[in-house]
């Protein structure tokens, strides 16, 4: 079973580099201010210690290349 773990994890790193070499970056997540062109919000919960439209959670991560969208970011939102 561990074996099988930190196979996954090797295959999960090869993966981010490939990704990161071809110019593909992972959309802003948890903390940054929700934005419509990188996230869809799925979720809304009320937290009154963060400001209004905070991230707090992504549920799917979303992806960019240079200026493009290939994928939002399904994200739960802060509101007050």
């Amino acid at each position: 079973e561990r074996e099988v773990h930190a196979a996954w994890q090797a295959v999960a790193t090869e993966a981010r580099t490939m990704l990161t070499a071809a110019g593909i970056q992972e959309a802003p997540g948890v903390g940054t201010v929700f934005d419509p062109a990188v996230h869809d919000a799925i979720m809304q919960e009320f937290d009154d210690t963060m400001p209004d439209g905070t991230v707090l959670m992504v549920l799917q991560k979303g992806y960019i290349s240079g200026e493009q969208l290939l994928r939002p970011a399904l994200v739960k939102v802060s509101t007050r």
